[in-house]
């Protein structure tokens, strides 16, 4: 009689274990989404020969930044950390993906643990750390080498480390907790300035739980806020004295720095573009907010109010931050991402006690669920819809400048036909130098007028395809609608030169499986060059890139 009770003990120690463990199964669901990158590694044509090379340079004891003091920047955890990936395995792309792989399993697991330390729940903490997973920033921030990802990784942990204040009994501990939070935030600082948006949310998050009678009861919390926004008064200051301290240039004039411009204009239409990708990538979380703003008018008390608040808030700067910038792509959002799935992890713990309940409140709560699960396939389809051009893209552009390296004649000039020299371009012209050793080619950028070099050389004309590509995916430096006029422009110079030939041809693709959530609200928005170019909502059309090379016959 005496075992029943034992075993009972066991048994519950067992299921408790076991509930423990499946909190941190998104760090499976992390490794997951990681394994086609790792088993395909490949760099890519926006940035990486610029990454490697500075990382080869600092690596060697030459601290080198390239251009970041002409640019107005000042980063250089950003560049630490990528020669850290240089220092492990050289200039193998498959090691730079697993030290991505590393962060995306340490910020996974350090969302898992906000939440608990916040007061969510495991089945928050679960829904929160699986929705970042499968967030649509999520897969170009980690397919491909961005500085998003170690920021997010030192802001998770200069949290983490901010709510140890709490359990500080003396003088010596407090000092200590908030000097290694203002530490880690001004390493986040100096790998991408935008961190310094975490002043404002701090201010907020301390003012609240100060003048909000209820908002936080408890003192050691508040204090815990004080902490994080003294940590944070610490760390932007000491961030703008470093940079100082490297270069005197204003960042108002940097040629990268100087584009963020407080412009009525420039702010509306990076706000129509915010608007746009919040409803590609976000849609799913609306019907969970709407209901719990029916359950909370109804109930007039919500048990996760203020990780709702403070989310919200969180996501709402890193909006923000955002809006004076010339440019959007969607990593841009990858720190939204993490505060929108603590809110919507917080909303389906608001939601899940109605569940249980009959009435009314079970019926809508489940429809509205539905409904939000229906939303999340479209989103998950789009997300492999992204990885998929993610890879197929930089596959085909590894496979053409191999050919370029391996094919091609010495000291031959290579033409590139893009319309307009962007970062495909540059990235060209650093990469065979620096990576492929092929320094003897001449990159230069093709045009129709142009009078071909007459030294005698092999001319080659480097042209990229692409058909059926949707304008909300990862960043590429081919725009289908400006290189198919270009290609044109091209085949009518091509005539003119009798006995060209194509001596490489390569083309890749697959089935789209894109739901176009944002083409929905094209109606009221038709003078956008988005609606204006055609596609249907749900996208299944095949998406094809490639490369063509012409080895010109001089005269």
């Amino acid at each position: 009689m005496s075992k029943l009770p034992q075993n009972a003990s066991s048994s519950r120690r067992l299921r408790e274990s076991f509930s423990r463990a499946l909190v941190y199964t998104p760090i499976l669901m992390a490794i997951l989404l990681m394994l086609p990158r790792l088993i395909a590694p490949q760099f890519g044509l926006f940035d990486d020969g610029r990454t490697l090379v500075t990382a080869e340079k600092i690596s060697h004891g030459t601290w080198y930044t390239g251009q970041d003091s002409i640019e107005g920047r000042f980063r250089p955890m950003h560049w630490l950390w990528f020669t850290l990936s240089y220092l492990i395995g050289g200039k193998s792309p498959f090691w730079f993906y697993i030290t991505n792989t590393l962060a995306l399993v340490l910020i996974v697991a350090a969302m898992i643990l906000l939440v608990r330390a916040i007061g969510g729940s495991r089945l928050q903490a679960f829904l929160a750390g699986s929705s970042f997973v499968l967030a649509g920033p999520v897969v170009e921030s980690f397919l491909t080498l961005k500085g998003e990802v170690l920021q997010l990784m030192l802001i998770l942990f200069s949290l983490l480390v901010a709510l140890l204040y709490k359990r500080a009994r003396t003088r010596g501990q407090k000092v200590g907790v908030v000097a290694l939070t203002t530490a880690l935030l001004l390493l986040a600082d100096m790998t991408k300035e935008t961190a310094i948006v975490l002043l404002p949310i701090s201010l907020a998050w301390y003012l609240l739980a100060r003048f909000w009678p209820g908002y936080i009861k408890d003192p050691a919390q508040r204090a815990t806020r004080r902490a994080y926004l003294l940590a944070n008064l610490l760390a932007v200051p000491l961030f703008f004295l470093a940079r100082t301290a490297a270069f005197s240039a204003q960042i108002s004039t940097g040629t990268y720095s100087g584009q963020y411009a407080f412009q009525a204009g420039q702010i509306a239409i990076s706000a129509l573009r915010w608007a746009g990708w919040l409803v590609r990538d976000f849609t799913w979380v609306l019907p969970l907010a709407l209901l719990v703003i029916v359950l909370a008018v109804s109930q007039r008390r919500l048990n996760n109010f203020a990780i709702l608040v403070d989310s919200f808030i969180w996501m709402g700067a890193w909006v923000c931050v955002y809006l004076p910038w010339n440019f959007m792509a969607e990593y841009y959002m990858l720190p939204f991402a993490l505060g929108g799935s603590i809110f919507a992890s917080a909303l389906i713990g608001e939601i899940a006690p109605a569940l249980s309940k009959s009435g009314w409140k079970q019926w809508m709560a489940s429809i509205f669920i539905v409904l939000s699960g229906i939303l999340i396939i479209g989103h998950l389809l789009n997300n492999l819809t992204n990885a998929h051009i993610q890879l197929t893209v930089d596959s085909a552009n590894a496979k053409m400048m191999n050919f370029l390296a391996q094919q091609t004649e010495p000291d031959s000039h290579i033409l590139v036909n893009i319309q307009y020299p962007n970062e495909y371009f540059y990235e060209m012209q650093t990469q065979l130098k620096e990576l492929y050793t092929r320094p003897d080619l001449n990159v230069l950028t093709f045009r129709p007028d142009m009078s071909l070099p007459s030294d005698g050389k092999a001319t080659y004309i480097v042209s990229p395809f692409v058909k059926n590509e949707p304008l909300l995916t990862v960043r590429m430096g081919v725009i289908e609608n400006s290189q198919r006029d270009w290609d044109t422009t091209l085949h009518g110079f091509l005539q003119t030169k009798p006995g060209s030939q194509v001596v490489y041809e390569m083309t890749a693709g697959f089935q789209l499986s894109n739901v176009d959530y944002p083409r929905v609200f094209c109606p009221l928005i038709k003078t956008r060059l988005f609606c204006a170019a055609p596609a249907p909502v749900v996208d299944t059309r095949p998406f094809d890139y490639g490369w063509k090379v012409y080895k010109l016959i001089n005269p």
